[in-house]
Protein backbone atom coordinates (compact mmCIF):
# COMPACT_ATOMS: atom_id res chain seq x y z
CA UNK A 1 0.00 0.00 0.00
CA UNK A 2 1.20 3.49 -0.82
CA UNK A 3 0.51 6.82 0.85
CA UNK A 4 0.05 9.96 -1.23
CA UNK A 5 0.87 13.43 0.05
CA UNK A 6 0.09 16.96 -1.08
CA UNK A 7 2.52 19.47 0.41
CA UNK A 8 2.81 23.24 0.26
CA UNK A 9 4.08 26.18 2.25
CA UNK A 10 3.69 29.82 1.29
CA UNK A 11 3.24 33.22 2.88
CA UNK A 12 0.41 35.73 2.41
CA UNK A 13 0.75 39.34 3.55
CA UNK A 14 -1.98 40.05 6.11
CA UNK A 15 -2.60 42.80 8.62
CA UNK A 16 -4.26 42.15 12.00
CA UNK A 17 -7.84 42.36 10.67
CA UNK A 18 -7.04 40.07 7.75
CA UNK A 19 -5.31 37.59 10.04
CA UNK A 20 -8.34 37.53 12.33
CA UNK A 21 -10.66 36.90 9.37
CA UNK A 22 -8.46 33.98 8.23
CA UNK A 23 -8.30 32.60 11.78
CA UNK A 24 -12.10 32.68 12.13
CA UNK A 25 -12.58 31.15 8.68
CA UNK A 26 -10.11 28.36 9.47
CA UNK A 27 -11.80 27.64 12.81
CA UNK A 28 -15.18 27.51 11.07
CA UNK A 29 -13.88 25.07 8.41
CA UNK A 30 -12.45 22.80 11.10
CA UNK A 31 -15.71 22.89 13.10
CA UNK A 32 -17.77 21.99 10.02
CA UNK A 33 -15.46 19.26 8.69
CA UNK A 34 -15.14 17.64 12.13
CA UNK A 35 -18.97 17.76 12.49
CA UNK A 36 -18.80 20.02 15.55
CA UNK A 37 -21.30 22.43 13.98
CA UNK A 38 -23.79 22.39 11.13
CA UNK A 39 -22.87 24.01 7.79
CA UNK A 40 -24.40 27.48 7.45
CA UNK A 41 -24.32 27.70 3.63
CA UNK A 42 -23.69 25.72 0.45
CA UNK A 43 -19.95 26.34 0.52
CA UNK A 44 -19.71 24.99 4.05
CA UNK A 45 -21.80 21.96 3.01
CA UNK A 46 -19.30 21.27 0.23
CA UNK A 47 -16.52 21.16 2.85
CA UNK A 48 -18.03 18.01 4.36
CA UNK A 49 -16.54 16.04 1.46
CA UNK A 50 -13.02 17.13 2.43
CA UNK A 51 -12.70 15.78 5.97
CA UNK A 52 -10.56 18.67 7.25
CA UNK A 53 -9.34 22.11 6.28
CA UNK A 54 -6.38 20.50 4.52
CA UNK A 55 -3.96 23.20 5.67
CA UNK A 56 -2.58 24.94 8.74
CA UNK A 57 -1.99 28.61 9.50
CA UNK A 58 1.03 30.15 11.23
CA UNK A 59 0.90 33.83 12.15
CA UNK A 60 3.65 36.43 11.90
CA UNK A 61 3.43 40.15 12.55
CA UNK A 62 2.49 41.09 8.98
CA UNK A 63 1.78 37.78 7.25
CA UNK A 64 0.35 34.30 7.53
CA UNK A 65 2.13 31.16 6.42
CA UNK A 66 -0.21 28.54 4.97
CA UNK A 67 1.18 25.02 5.03
CA UNK A 68 0.40 21.37 4.61
CA UNK A 69 2.87 18.61 5.41
CA UNK A 70 0.78 15.69 4.13
CA UNK A 71 -2.87 16.10 3.28
CA UNK A 72 -3.06 19.49 1.64
CA UNK A 73 -6.34 20.40 0.01
CA UNK A 74 -5.50 22.77 -2.85
CA UNK A 75 -9.16 23.33 -3.74
CA UNK A 76 -10.13 24.45 -0.23
CA UNK A 77 -7.09 26.73 0.10
CA UNK A 78 -7.92 28.37 -3.23
CA UNK A 79 -11.55 28.89 -2.22
CA UNK A 80 -10.58 30.37 1.16
CA UNK A 81 -8.09 32.75 -0.45
CA UNK A 82 -10.64 33.85 -3.03
CA UNK A 83 -13.19 34.52 -0.28
CA UNK A 84 -10.45 36.42 1.59
CA UNK A 85 -9.72 38.64 -1.44
CA UNK A 86 -13.44 39.26 -1.99
CA UNK A 87 -14.09 40.06 1.67
CA UNK A 88 -11.36 42.69 1.74
CA UNK A 89 -12.15 43.96 -1.80
CA UNK A 90 -8.57 43.31 -2.79
CA UNK A 91 -7.36 43.65 -6.39
CA UNK A 92 -4.34 41.50 -5.47
CA UNK A 93 -3.55 38.06 -6.79
CA UNK A 94 -2.13 35.29 -4.64
CA UNK A 95 -0.15 32.42 -6.08
CA UNK A 96 1.33 29.25 -4.68
CA UNK A 97 2.69 25.93 -5.83
CA UNK A 98 2.50 22.47 -4.32
CA UNK A 99 4.13 19.07 -4.55
CA UNK A 100 2.44 15.71 -4.81
CA UNK A 101 4.53 12.81 -3.56
CA UNK A 102 4.09 9.14 -2.78
CA UNK A 103 5.65 6.76 -0.26
CA UNK A 104 6.22 4.26 -3.10
CA UNK A 105 8.13 4.89 -6.31
CA UNK A 106 5.20 4.57 -8.72
CA UNK A 107 4.94 6.23 -12.12
CA UNK A 108 2.34 8.97 -12.20
CA UNK A 109 2.28 9.40 -8.43
CA UNK A 110 4.61 12.41 -8.31
CA UNK A 111 3.90 15.90 -9.56
CA UNK A 112 2.28 19.02 -8.27
CA UNK A 113 1.03 22.24 -9.69
CA UNK A 114 0.49 25.94 -9.26
CA UNK A 115 -2.50 28.15 -8.53
CA UNK A 116 -3.19 31.85 -9.03
CA UNK A 117 -6.17 33.27 -7.14
CA UNK A 118 -7.95 36.60 -7.55
CA UNK A 119 -11.28 37.84 -6.27
CA UNK A 120 -12.86 36.81 -9.58
CA UNK A 121 -10.87 33.81 -10.79
CA UNK A 122 -8.96 30.71 -9.71
CA UNK A 123 -6.49 29.28 -12.22
CA UNK A 124 -4.84 25.94 -11.48
CA UNK A 125 -2.36 24.02 -13.60
CA UNK A 126 -0.88 20.68 -12.66
CA UNK A 127 2.61 19.64 -13.62
CA UNK A 128 1.02 16.80 -15.63
CA UNK A 129 -0.90 19.38 -17.69
CA UNK A 130 2.24 21.47 -18.12
CA UNK A 131 4.21 18.42 -19.25
CA UNK A 132 1.54 17.46 -21.79
CA UNK A 133 1.49 21.02 -23.12
CA UNK A 134 5.28 21.04 -23.46
CA UNK A 135 5.25 17.68 -25.24
CA UNK A 136 2.65 18.96 -27.70
CA UNK A 137 4.55 22.16 -28.54
CA UNK A 138 7.03 22.27 -31.41
CA UNK A 139 9.23 24.70 -29.54
CA UNK A 140 8.49 24.50 -25.82
CA UNK A 141 9.33 27.46 -23.64
CA UNK A 142 11.63 27.12 -20.71
CA UNK A 143 15.28 26.45 -20.12
CA UNK A 144 16.96 24.26 -22.68
CA UNK A 145 19.79 22.04 -21.55
CA UNK A 146 22.57 21.73 -24.11
CA UNK A 147 24.37 18.46 -24.83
Amino acid sequence: MANNYTKFSFRVAANAAEQEWLRQTYDRIEAVTFHETEPANEWEKSLLDHGSAGFELFYDEDSITITSAEDGDVQVVCQVLQRFLRHFHSPARIGFDWAETCSQLRPGEFGGGAAVISATNITIQSTAELLQKMLNENSPTGTEIAD
